[in-house]
């Protein structure tokens, strides 16, 4: 399937994931990772067909393996090991039924059993672990923690105490053992172990630490805190549990280190919890209470109390955790110890209320943000949280870290116990794999601004209005016309390819006209990733600064039209069904599914429009960017539901004047090219790239990219003495284009126009274009073409020529300013908003 042509106007579905399975077989991980990060068990196909070694849907893989569960193999050869893994993971996970369940730990115990000896199967067994034990299979758990030494010891030992657990045996001298092995994690660190207080709690309610095995520094330290500076703790709650919350301010009135203040904030409870309150503060005089007079929201609150605070330094704690009874000394003495230090931070070990360390999939020793202490001083300097419902404390902290040129540190010891509650704020926004996106979109917003701002910017006043954009799901307030638009831009906006710039030129103009804008980011599986990457810095700037809007997949907004600017986005969606609506959905193709040979699929029509129609339940209208496009969208779109007019890549020209200005014509002419990340096509062989970009130094060639393609064909160690060739990072695009004479291109419109935005660059900053002839449906006469044997000849014709070349300059600075100018992108939108979409021919049924 791989190494034969295929016809790409009959290509299948089979032949699009033989191709993603292929292309992505040698980064192992990405697409497990897209299949949770995105939600959508569409990726699975990707999986399945690398798993099988064929072009195969997870749902006929599925059918398959369950007759192999049953006793019957129909495989006639081995299937891929760590493929089916990371399917076996991923259903672990995310089981759909009790059949998915099973099925998935059939695989995992089949793929492990297959693993080279010293295999990265780690994650695989862990899981299969953590699953045994859940769901009461203790022999195997035993069986397999006795072979895997790795496992045995994660974390102190952790998963032999689960076995332990009161909650899945009765024997007394069984729950000492998982009370041991519980408290291995703080030996470790020679801390005082944990035990439990009588009663009928929950067992996390009856917490203690053991006062006499406190160590020795540590009690005299205590018996001097009065003359030592103080700490302030602040616990901001609103309508908390009772056992919960008063377990969480006793264990901080139990500290070792007795110069405490603590700042309990009310956050608009109201009147029912009052008692709760005064029961809290009746614990000890050092306890006061703030009261506002709505809930706020956590950081709000969370500020109240920490400018309130007396102490030299200051501190917080959710309401529901438990801190260890060292945790205020370790910190205050390490703040002590290290005056240069910005803050420091503890660890937490991770519980439900019965403190079953043992979640699927996750560690049981986490970081706990809100165990941050600092000095109250560089708080108020740094000018507090920013008031958002969530995720504000990562973002105070590393805004700390940049304002005092010293990082948060994480110290190393458990010392809170993080209590896991199925009804917490953040629970919907977590699973292992994956966070909402909210997370991501707040991230890189406070992340960018953070990187373009001085000090000064980043003192925040407790006036000042938000200085970064903030998903609606975190404001406290929407205006009402923030969830309509008149287009909303679909796009990875993440900026790998090389087209971002000329995208954000497109929104610009858009906005210049008046329209409402707003952009959604989905990523394109054509740069599959194993981690969460931010926003482009140029689409994150104009987001920051309400230029236009980031709404997500889930969020209740309306648009007129949605654009979606690659086919690929559509290809792989989320399960869910989007909650953006839109009267009109436009998808803009700027290249076929695959090339001539049918090879290197991106995408398939049918997939796009089913999941156009499913996701967002609007039947789509193709445009293409040229005339290629539209040669195959006419026999490839059902039923010619195609916009009658191609939307041709544009340009912003003035954006390109100053490179224009400072273009210098060369003794020897230059010419030169841009890879672009998205790749290129070079010429066939050796003979032709030599004829184009020639070796003898007759010409001046230069290039700036990545020429991995062309060094290949060359069959050479290092660049020929004749090239210059310049890192992205080294030269700006302007910079490059203003030291040539010619802008030489060779690729093939008819399978990708990546390369015509290089072009439309080159022609804006008044470099002559040369390109293969087949650019010309496109071009017209702004640009000359030659063969690769010819372009030679046409160099030296156009240089010795001035006046024939300034000839060529004009007409390709005429269509700049005309065909290919960003005002005639924002037009043809305008009418398609303002008017609606013209009559597409043919209907989607």
């Amino acid at each position: 399937m791989s190494g034969t042509d295929r016809d790409r106007f009959t290509l299948t579905r089979g032949d699009l994931l033989y191709d993603y399975a292929d292309r992505t077989r040698k980064h192992r991980g990405v697409v497990a990772a897209c299949v949770t990060r995105h939600a959508s068990t569409q990726y699975l196909d990707i999986l399945a067909s690398q798993c099988a070694g064929v072009g195969i849907a997870w749902a006929d893989l599925r059918e398959r393996l369950v007759r192999q569960m049953s006793g019957v193999n129909e495989w006639a050869s081995p299937r891929d090991a760590l493929a089916q893994a990371e399917i076996g993971r991923v259903l672990l996970l995310n089981p759909t039924d009790k059949l998915d369940e099973e099925l998935a730990v059939f695989m995992l115990e089949d793929s492990i059993a297959r693993f080279p000896r010293g295999g990265s199967s780690k994650r695989f067994r862990l899981l299969l672990v953590h699953y045994y034990i859940l769901h009461g299979h203790r022999a195997a758990a035993q069986r397999s923690m006795r072979r895997w030494k790795d496992i045995r010891t994660l974390e102190f030992g952790y998963l032999t105490g689960e076995l332990y657990h009161p909650v899945r045996t009765e024997d007394p001298a069984e729950h000492e053992l998982w009370l041991d092995h519980f408290n291995a994690s703080l030996r470790a660190y020679d801390r005082a172990p944990v035990s439990l207080i009588d009663g009928d709690s929950a067992l996390f309610d009856r917490l203690a630490a053991d006062r006499d095995e406190l160590s020795t520094t540590h009690d005299e330290a205590a018996t001097s805190g009065g003359e030592m500076p103080l700490v302030s703790v602040v616990v901001a709650a609103y309508r908390p549990g009772r056992d919960e919350f008063l377990t969480s301010i006793r264990s901080i009135v139990e500290q070792s280190f007795l110069s405490l203040e603590v700042i309990v904030v009310d956050d608009g409870s109201g009147s029912g919890w009052s008692n709760l309150f005064e029961d809290a503060q009746s614990f000890d005089p050092r306890v006061s209470i703030l009261r506002t007079s709505s809930n706020r929201g956590a950081y709000a609150a969370r500020n109240l109390g920490f400018r309130s605070a007396r102490g030299k330094y200051v501190t917080g704690q959710d309401h529901d955790d438990w801190s260890h009874p060292e945790r205020m000394q370790a910190q205050f003495e390490y703040m002590e110890a290290n005056p240069d230090v910005s803050g420091c931070r503890v660890r937490g070990i991770a519980c439900n209320s019965d403190l079953s360390r043992l979640r699927l999939g996750y560690p049981s020793i986490v970081r706990n943000a809100s165990s941050l202490m600092m000095r109250t001083s560089d708080f108020l300097a740094a000018g507090g949280f920013v008031e958002i419902r969530k995720a504000a404390d990562t973002e105070f902290a590393e805004r700390l870290g940049i304002l005092t040129g010293s990082p948060v540190v994480d110290l190393p010891d458990p010392l809170t116990i993080v209590r896991i509650a199925d009804n917490s704020l953040s629970r919907d926004e977590f699973k292992v794999g994956w966070n909402h996106p909210a997370r991501r979109q707040v991230k890189s917003a406070y992340r960018y601004w953070h990187s373009s701002s001085r000090h000064l910017e980043l003192r925040m006043s407790p006036e000042q209005e938000l200085p970064f954009s903030v998903p609606r799901r975190y404001r406290s307030q929407l205006r009402t016309e923030e969830g309509s638009f008149d287009v909303i831009v679909v796009d990875d906006w993440r900026g790998f390819s090389g087209s971002v710039a000329h995208r954000l030129a497109e929104i610009r103009e858009l906005v210049d006209i008046g329209l409402s804008v707003a952009v959604l980011h989905l990523e394109s599986p054509q740069w599959m990733t194993t981690t969460i990457h931010p926003l482009d810095a140029d689409i994150q700037s104009l987001i920051n600064a309400g230029t236009v809007s980031e709404v997500l997949y889930d969020d209740e907004v309306s648009a007129s039209v949605l654009l979606i600017s690659d086919p690929r986005i559509l290809q792989f969606m989320p399960d869910a069904e989007s909650l953006v609506s839109a009267d009109r959905i436009l998808v803009v193709a700027d290249s076929p599914p695959a090339d001539r040979e049918g090879r290197h699929i991106q995408y398939s029509v049918n997939d796009c429009n089913t999941n156009a129609v499913t996701k967002f339940n609007v039947h789509p209208v193709w445009v293409s960017r040229g005339p290629f496009v539209r040669d195959f969208l006419e026999k490839a779109v059902e039923g010619n539901r195609i916009h009658p007019h191609d939307l041709l890549p544009s340009i912003d020209e003035s954006e390109w004047v100053d490179a224009r200005s400072r273009r210098r014509r060369s003794p020897i002419p230059v010419v030169g090219s841009t890879a672009s990340r998205s790749g290129r096509i070079w010429p066939a062989s050796r003979p032709a790239l030599t004829a184009t970009y020639p070796l003898d130094g007759s010409l001046d060639v230069r290039f700036r990219g990545e020429i991995t393609g062309a060094m290949q064909l060359l069959g050479l160690p290092s660049t020929p003495p004749a090239w210059i060739v310049y890192p992205p990072e080294a030269l700006s695009e302007a910079d490059f284009l203003s030291s040539l004479d010619f802008y030489v291109h060779t690729g093939d419109p008819s399978v990708s126009i990546d390369g015509v935005n290089e072009m439309l660059e080159a022609m804006a900053s008044g470099v002559v274009v040369i390109a293969p002839p087949s650019y010309k449906r496109i071009f017209g006469d702004a640009v000359l073409y030659a063969g690769g044997g010819e372009v030679s000849t046409v160099v030296f014709t156009y240089h010795k020529d001035i006046e024939l070349y300034e000839a060529q300059q004009r007409k390709a600075s005429a269509a700049v300013a005309t065909r290919f100018s960003v005002r005639q992108f924002g037009r043809h939108m305008r009418a398609l908003v303002l008017d609606g979409l013209p009559e597409a021919r043919g209907t989607h049924e």
